[in-house]
């Protein structure tokens, strides 16, 4: 029946669906899965959501905390309020746990939907995944083409982002030298692409600086960035009023991420997507 209605008015009613609804709409028949599936109606639909979720200030926070001895990890969304009430638990991808150089996959960030996990957190890996909790699918990337033997030698950093101007995400990686004077190379992965680019070399000097958070000492203004904060053992939210940092109940984990989160069809046209 929705098939004799025009073009715009199939989209604006299918726009207006939940992401978990617009799954189900897959299955349904082929013009459905065909519209739902194409890359423009992906972009519409998120930005539709996003601006929805900022007119409703309806905003969700992505939560992953790992425990690692046994290892134990839970994720699941949660609302941006006082409350801080689950909205829905979050059922994480299967990993190959014996190729890890690292005990967990840790999260790295989150951009449109899509997280971004890295297993180097205390070591070299270089196990990386982009995963979409919301469609249940993710994408292993391929490995990079920096490689060491002797890992204790050389850091790398790494970020995650999207890129407006070419509409793609990308990882970007750094890896330095452990020496006085190191040299820097970078590589990227394009994930419209599905490889890494060539590395190159850095033409001028740059330094990566961590700020601690191991004590209370901290200014206010410095923490307010993030909603929620690992201090102590156990996470806390700064309250913008009273500048007063309340304890949201969740403590005992080892490792904590909390970010801002918005559900979304990223990954649905990848046909290198795993379902699980």
């Amino acid at each position: 029946m929705i098939h004799n209605y025009p073009e715009d008015i199939i989209h604006d009613i299918l726009f207006r669906l939940p992401t978990k609804s617009l799954i189900r709409c897959t299955s349904v028949c082929k013009p459905g899965n065909y519209r739902i599936k194409n890359p423009s109606f992906i972009r519409t639909q998120l930005s539709r959501t996003i601006n929805l979720n900022n007119q409703s200030d309806a905003h969700l926070l992505l939560l992953y905390c790992v425990c690692t001895a046994p290892i134990e990890e839970h994720c699941n969304l949660r609302y941006d309020n006082l409350a801080f009430d689950e909205y829905c638990k979050l059922e994480f991808p299967i990993l190959p746990r014996e190729e890890l150089y690292n005990k967990f996959l840790h999260v790295v960030g989150v951009c449109n939907g899509l997280v971004f996990l890295a297993d180097d957190k205390d070591y070299l890996g270089y196990t990386f995944m982009l995963w979409n909790p919301s469609i249940r699918k993710s994408v292993t990337l391929p490995n990079p083409h920096l490689t060491f033997e002797t890992i204790s030698k050389y850091y790398a950093c790494i970020g995650f982002g999207f890129d407006a101007v070419t509409n793609d995400y990308k990882v970007v990686r750094l890896i330095t030298e452990q020496c006085e004077d190191p040299n820097i190379f970078y590589e990227v992965y394009s994930l419209a692409g599905g490889s890494w680019s060539d590395p190159r070399s850095l033409d001028f000097a740059c330094e990566v600086q961590f700020i601690s958070q191991d004590n209370g000492t901290k200014e206010f203004h410095n923490l307010v960035l993030n909603a929620t904060v690992y201090f102590r053992c156990e996470l806390v939210c700064p309250d913008l009023v009273s500048k007063q940092f309340k304890n949201l109940g969740i403590h005992g984990y080892e490792y904590y991420y909390a970010e801002s989160y918005v559900e979304s069809l990223v990954l649905l046209d990848k046909t290198d997507a795993v379902s699980y």
